[in-house]
């Protein structure tokens, strides 16, 4: 587990093309990132997440898609739950100035507590455990940061 002791040491968590974008969440300090810790506001998630436990937090910046929202379903890219009605959202996310890279996630990033819960009769039921199910997810996760991103170390 990981500790974000201040505000300063949560904005240096975040990429440094993220960091103006940051809100602070309406928590008090430390924050303790066991895996994964996000917020929202208004238009933007925020992840901060560890994919090994002695690993220093990494943030990253999403922005929600403000479109309507359809009413059919969506799979997360990261959890595997499938949801309606706004569940499961567009987000983007900067990999510089210029361009954007879209995933279909849970519109609050709560992929980590999905995955932790039992599937729903339209998710995908394979037999793992629940522990199995956020290995997985926290791995997805790391994945894409460290490919999609290329983000090794902030």
């Amino acid at each position: 587990m990981s500790v974000v002791r201040s505000e300063s040491h949560l904005l240096r968590c975040f990429r440094a093309i993220d960091r103006a974008e940051v809100e602070t969440p309406k928590v008090a300090f430390p924050i303790e990132v066991n895996d994964v810790f996000t917020w929202s506001d208004g238009p933007r998630s925020f992840l901060l997440f560890c994919a090994k436990p002695d690993d220093e937090p990494r943030g990253i910046v999403f922005h929600r898609s403000t479109g309507a929202t359809p009413d059919v379903a969506a799979m997360c890219e990261w959890c595997h739950a499938v949801r309606a009605y706004g569940g499961v959202k567009l987000l983007s996310v900067s990999t510089d100035e210029r361009h954007r890279i879209g995933l279909y996630l849970c519109s609050g990033l709560a992929c980590m507590e999905r995955a932790r819960q039992t599937p729903g009769p339209d998710d995908i039921v394979d037999g793992a455990t629940t522990e199995q199910r956020a290995s997985r997810t926290l791995a997805r996760i790391a994945r894409f940061v460290s490919g999609r991103l290329g983000i090794g170390s902030i």
